[in-house]
This record gives C-alpha cells, structure tokens and sequence, in this order.
C-alpha cells in the first residue's frame, strides 16, 4: 500500500440474505498476486460493469496506479458503491437488498456521497440507511484561513498537502504547481508515494507552517472553487441519515458538520444529527456506537 487517508473508514454493513446460495454458487474470481503485484491490474480486464471483480486477497487501503484523489465525492462516493457490488458477487450471501453505509472523516464524507449516488450508480442496491461519523465539509472555507497559520504545522500542514494533490487531479485547469511556495513544491511529489503519517513529520510538510504552502499573495479562490464542488452540502439524499459529531472535534469542526446537517435537509433530506460532549475526531466512533448501532438495527429490520 503506498497511501493511505486521514481517518478513512469506508464500512459498508450488509447482511447475510437467509437461503442465498454460498461463496461457490458465485462464479470463482481470480487470486490476487501477492505484495504490491495485487495493486496493479492485468493487462487484460475481465468483462464487466463497474464494480466486478478483477481479483480478490485478503489486504485493504489505496495504491493502484493513479493519483489518489483525496475528498473527491464522485469518485468516493462511486467506490463505495462499488465495493458493495463487489462483495456481494463474491459471496451471494451478503445482501445487495440491505444495506447500510458507514464511515468517518473522510470515509463520513464518501459515505454521504454515496448515498446520494446510489439511486443512479447502483439502483439494484437496497440502501436502508447512512450513518456519518464526523463528515469532512466546508473545506473550501478552510483552506484560505490556512494562510494565517505561521508556526509548523504537523498534520495540518501534512492534510493540506493531499487536498490539494486530491483536487488538482480532478481539476485540470488547476494549476497547483504554481500555487506552491518553493519549499511545498520541492516536497509536493513525496504525497504521490507518501502516507499522511510520513507527510506530516518535520521532514516533509509537517515542518512547514500552512502559511507557508502557497506562494505569497496566491489567489486561492479557484482552490476554494473546486473543493466546493466536492461539498457533501450540495448533495440530494432521499434515504434515512445519522450524523454523529464529537462537540470537541478540532479536526472536522462542530460548527460546520451542523451547518452541513442545515444545508442537507434544505436539500430534502431528513438526517438525525447528534452531538457528544467532550468528544473529540477519533473518540466519535466509540462515543456514538451505540447510538448508531440501535439506529441501523432499526432500519435492517
């Protein structure tokens, strides 16, 4: 695995469908290589839609070829979807008719988007339900703020990085290069092999302040353009929705998951928004698991 994301928890809950057929009744996919080998797809794709299986092992995260593109919705939200229909070509057993998709930070982010894919992507999945633990939204009103950030900024500085490799991918017209002060740019190749971890030690983008990332004076309002269309605030989602949020959050803040929980029901859905006193980004997960494990058995029933 050569990358991997912030807080990513991509967990897509199905349940076993009583009197399907096993794993055998399933065509048999391929044995994935071992190693990085697994990471690069054969020369020849089987035949397919998306969502079939090229090959399956028993190892998760990132690492095919191509720029990982970091709080991109469409293609967040798409794989998500697409994990579900591969899982279930895999093992029959597991309901493409109920299910539930869950995740946090980023993977909170993914989720919302998948759920307002799903319709469209993958309209013979039953989604009963999504539960976001700490969404990632507004990063467009983030981003500029950085600029008054001058002392080293560890993860911080380590997360700027890969939003800004995630979005130039998908942005052509963005010029990020030439955002970059010098200094960011001499590290800027080390987010296409380097995890967060590593991105955010003193040695990579850890040791540079946020205010130092862009060029003096850089315009980064198409910066802000283009993380806004990857906002979860504009999606439409028509199926049940759980946000839970830490109230000591310093990574996804409060204030903006509740302003995210305002746009989306101006946009016709109905989530249930729940805060947890004295919870901070990680803490989230474990603070609202009862809590969400009550609201999913609700909607598998």
């Amino acid at each position: 695995m050569s990358r991997t994301s912030w807080s990513l928890l991509l967990a897509l809950l199905a349940v076993l469908a009583p009197g399907a057929g096993t794993a055998s009744a399933a065509s048999t996919p391929r044995h994935g290589p071992a190693g990085a080998a697994f990471y690069t797809p054969p020369s020849k794709l089987p035949a397919g839609r998306h969502g079939a299986l090229i090959w399956t092992r028993a190892y998760e995260g990132l690492g095919t070829p191509g720029t990982h593109p970091y709080l991109v919705g469409l293609s967040e939200g798409r794989s998500t979807l697409d994990i579900v229909r591969a899982a279930h070509a895999l093992d029959p057993r597991i309901s493409a008719r109920k299910v539930i998709i869950s995740g946090h930070s980023q993977g909170g982010h993914a989720a919302l988007f998948a759920a307002a894919l799903a319709p469209d992507w993958t309209p013979e999945l039953g989604v009963r339900g999504t539960v976001a633990f700490a969404p990632v939204s507004h990063v467009d009103d983030q981003i500029p703020l950085t600029t008054g950030l001058t002392s080293p900024g560890g993860g911080l500085s380590g997360l700027i990085s890969i939003i800004a490799r995630g979005i130039a991918a998908v942005t052509p017209a963005l010029d990020t290069n030439a955002l970059l002060s010098d200094e960011a740019l001499a590290l800027y190749p080390q987010t296409l092999t380097q995890c967060l971890p590593e991105l955010s030690t003193p040695a990579s983008f850890g040791g540079q302040a946020p205010a130092s990332i862009f060029r003096a004076g850089a315009d980064l309002a198409p910066v802000a353009a283009a993380l806004d269309a990857q906002d979860s605030s504009h999606l439409k989602i028509r199926t049940p929705l759980l946000i839970e949020q830490g109230a000591a959050d310093t990574t996804v803040f409060p204030q903006f998951t509740a302003q995210l929980d305002t746009e989306l029901k101006a946009n016709g859905a109905k989530p249930v928004y729940r805060t947890y006193a004295g919870v901070d980004h990680g803490g989230v997960v474990t603070a609202a698991a009862k809590d969400a494990t009550s609201w999913i058995a609700k909607r598998l029933r």
